[in-house]
This record gives C-alpha cells, structure tokens and sequence, in this order.
C-alpha cells in the first residue's frame, strides 16, 4: 500500500506542469502505519488488535469531563518567520477542538436525518498546558527556530525528524501526560520541486500489546504533526495557499488528527485511493472492511472535490442503504461539511482515554473534574486561556449570573442568558493569573464555583 501511495505521487507529480498544484492529501495517518509496519513487521496488525478489544469492550459511559493538556511544539525554519504562526492561531485551534468535541459549533445541527443521529457532547476538553515537565508555569507553546528543512521524499517516506531535537526539531514533552502537536512546513520535494500536501497526521494510541520493541521507529514520538497553514481558521499563511485548499479553511484538520490519536480510523477505513480520490467498496485482499463503528454508514474513500452532495452513496450495502456520511469530522470531505462525531465513535475514543490514555488526563490536578454534578453539568473551555473562552452549561442547570473573583476579592459580574446553554466570555480586561468563578441561580444562590486562569501571551 505504501509502494502504492508513493507511486501515485510520482506519477501525478510527473504528469503535470511544474507549476500544478496536486490536491492535498488531508491526512497522513495511514501512511504513517504502513511506514512502521515497513520498518516493523507487525505493527499494524498490533494496532488493530488494540482497536478490536476496545471496540468489544465499551461499556457505558461514566460522567467526567475529560481535560487533555496540549503542548504545540512550533519548529519554524530560520529566515521564515510566517512559519513561526502567531499565539492567536494557536489559542483559536484550542476553541475549535472544544467545539467540535462538545459538540457547540454552530453548524452541528446540520446532519441529514436519514441517519436518525444527532451531534453529542464528547465530555472531551483540550487546553495549553499550563504546567511544563519541570513543574513550571507554562502556555502550553514551545518555540524553536531552525536551519532543519523537514521535507516529505516521496522515495523516502513521511518525515518525523520534527520530533526530535537531535534532527532539528523539538523533543517531545512526556507522551503519557500532554497531548504534542507539532507544527512545521512539511511540503512534498520531488525533484527540486516542493509543494504543500499532507496537511497532518497522528499516532494511534501506543504501549499496544505485542508491538516491536523498535515500533516507534516508524512513527517517531507519540503524538500529532500539523502543516503550519492549518493551524486555527484565523491563520494568515493559509491565505497563500492555493484555492485548492479552500477545503481545509476551518481548523478542522486537528480535528480529524485527533480522533485518530484518540484511536479512530477513516470512516471508509482506507478502502481505495484516498491522493486521487477513488473509492472503493472492498480492501486491498478484495474483502469487506469498515471502521468498526456500527452507525457510520459502509462507504468508499470520499472524493476531496465532490463538496457536501446529498446524494453520494459510494457503496451499496443493506439495507436501508445510507449515503455516505460526509458530515463525519473521520471523513475526507470537505470542512464546511464536518459538524460530528457519532456517539459510538465518542464512546470508542472515551474507552482509549480509560485504557490506554488514562494518565493523560489525570496526573495534573487542573484536568481532572469529579465524577459529580456539582463540577461535569458546567464547563470553562478552553481553561487555561488567553482572555477568550466559552462557559458551557448542561441542560438542568440555569445560571442566571456569574461573579468572577481574583485573590484579592476583585469581583466582576456578568449576566447570563438561561436561554442558551452557553456564553462566550472575554477577559482580556484582566489580569493574567488565577481566578474564581461562581455561577448564581435567579436567588443569588451559589448554584457551582470553578477555578479559572488566565495566561500572559
């Protein structure tokens, strides 16, 4: 498959003009796998038998709001300062993670019916770290200049160099307790010629029984690796991008990276040729293979050009017989198309967050909120922040006002619309540091209090 992949980059690179611009290649996940498994016979198959057992081992969900501290590592190359991405991008990909695993964007109310779903809350949260290894305050962003070019050879394979400061790029923070992110140019180099292609790509959940003792050789440290464009919506290098990119615009290919952190494959599970676009309805073996996910339609690889069609239906199967459900943040299509996840899907990544990823979200006292009403109805998000988050409230709970309090008994009061279920709050008028938030009901009774902070950029 790798051979394969690789192939079709040289051809396509061959046949056009110089100046052509191939279509980008969303994600680089599967490409990753098969890098390792070429250096590692066995990892894939290890990685699919850690999918199985967890998908035949859901059982029902508990209550906690799961809290992932991030680290973006952003390896800028000397010279090149439109790589070195501004903070506000990064703290907007944070606000669009919420989102999605949330389940508070706007448009996440815009899945066909014929599916009988609707968009769920994850109970999955991400915020920048706001303690760094060594116990110090932190944002959650690390900053490193360059003279390393991390190329993609299509002779070679997908580089991972940007994991390791050794190869020029910056090492990872503890895999088992932040979630890394880095963000570096990445462009494909054919024969002096570069181009922008993959846009990500991520790790499946690790320490998988009976991998290779030198599994990671193939995919480097644990974690996700991001084209430097797509990070937030708010970016100004994307908008030197060609307008065959318009496809990526909402930040939402983190998204996607981050469901296949959290152990997701593709919805068509890589049937077909997913460079050119070309599904198909069996794997490479000519057998019948899905995600695993019981309500994800069965589907081909999805075109990056066919846009939002009501209509596309790459694969008979059963009956009903759905279309393909492009709405699926695990899909390929476009990202003013992606508004959910499926509850199954939620379900399948809260189990690795249990199993496998457990730490992640529960060493640092700032990510964990009790297993209890009086903390999982009600959300700051992201917390820590910059001066821009949104308070989340559940469906029960009706707050009618917030007090904001610093150490010093400083109090700022804000009203609350019980209409809604949640509010964008600003505090930029603030200072940097810690606060407590208390949230009243129409008597000006204490309904909950959460600790909040604010960074300094």
């Amino acid at each position: 498959m790798q051979k394969t992949f690789f192939l079709s980059i040289i051809l396509s690179l061959c046949i056009l003009p110089a100046k052509a611009q191939i279509l980008p290649e969303i994600c680089g996940h599967q490409r990753l796998l098969d890098q390792a498994e070429s250096l590692n016979p066995g990892y894939k198959a290890a990685v699919h038998k850690f999918f199985n057992e967890t998908k035949h081992s859901l059982s029902p969900r508990t209550p906690e709001i799961y809290r992932i501290p991030v680290v973006f590592h952003v390896v800028w190359r000397n010279n090149f300062p439109d790589q070195n991405i501004p903070d506000i991008c990064i703290t907007r990909q944070i606000t669009i993670l919420n989102e999605a695993y949330r389940a508070i964007n706007q448009d996440r109310n815009n899945l066909r019916p014929v599916f009988g779903l609707a968009a769920e809350d994850s109970g999955i949260e991400f915020y920048l770290a706001d303690i760094d290894p060594q116990g110090q305050p932190s944002n959650g962003i690390v900053r490193k200049s360059t003279a390393t070019r991390f190329t993609i050879n299509p002779l070679v394979g997908i580089n991972i160099d940007m994991k390791s400061s050794a190869k020029g790029g910056s090492d990872p923070w503890p895999v088992d307790r932040y979630l890394n992110i880095w963000v570096v140019n990445m462009p494909l180099n054919f024969l002096g010629v570069e181009q922008v292609s993959v846009i990500g790509f991520a790790t499946p959940p690790t320490n998988l029984e009976n991998w290779p003792a030198n599994a990671l050789d193939g995919v480097g440290a644990d974690g996700i690796v991001m084209q430097y464009h797509f990070i937030g919506d708010n970016n100004p290098a994307f908008n030197k991008l060609p307008s065959s990119f318009s496809l990526a615009d909402r930040g939402r290919s983190l998204v996607h990276e981050t469901g296949h952190y959290l152990g997701l494959r593709h919805i068509w599970a890589d049937k077909g040729n997913p460079l050119l676009g070309t599904p198909s309805c069996n794997n490479s073996q000519g057998g019948r293979e899905d995600d695993g996910m019981e309500d994800t339609p069965y589907c081909g690889g999805n075109s990056q050009t066919t846009g939002c069609s009501a209509t596309k239906n790459t694969c008979v199967d059963g009956t009903p017989d759905f279309p393909d459900m492009w709405e699926n943040y695990m899909d390929y299509s476009e990202e003013r198309c992606q508004v959910l996840f499926t509850p199954e899907q939620i379900e399948f990544m809260r189990k690795v967050i249990d199993t496998r990823r457990k730490r992640l979200v529960s060493w640092n006292e700032t990510s964990v909120v009790d297993n209890n009403n009086a903390y999982s109805d009600i959300s700051i998000i992201p917390n820590p922040n910059f001066g821009q988050c949104r308070i989340l409230w559940d469906h029960g709970l009706k707050p009618t006002s917030m007090y904001i309090y610093d150490l010093i008994g400083y109090q700022k009061t804000i009203a609350l619309n019980t209409a809604n279920q949640f509010m964008d709050l600003d505090i930029n008028q603030l200072n940097p540091g810690m606060y407590l938030v208390q949230f009243l009901d129409e008597n000006q009774k204490i309904l909950r209090s959460k600790k909040m902070i604010k960074l300094s950029y």
